[in-house]
């Protein structure tokens, strides 16, 4: 059981490393948004994110806890 739960909580780590990398992409798209004064921009790249947050969150968990 021990095993299980080390196996999950690696494969949740690559999955957050690779959303890392795409968070940050992500932040440069608001951060530009926000510096050219465009809040529609602003908006879309946010929704963007926080969607591509939620769509990690939902498949750790699906990949991670389905199997119980």
């Amino acid at each position: 059981m021990f095993a299980t739960i080390i196996q999950r909580i690696r494969k949740a780590n690559v999955t957050w490393a690779q959303r890392e990398r795409d968070s940050v992409e992500e932040m440069g798209a608001i951060i530009e948004a926000l510096c050219a004064h465009d809040p529609v921009a602003a908006r879309q790249a946010m929704a963007v994110h926080i969607g591509n947050i939620r769509k990690t969150v939902e498949s750790i968990n699906r990949k991670n806890f389905d199997k119980e």
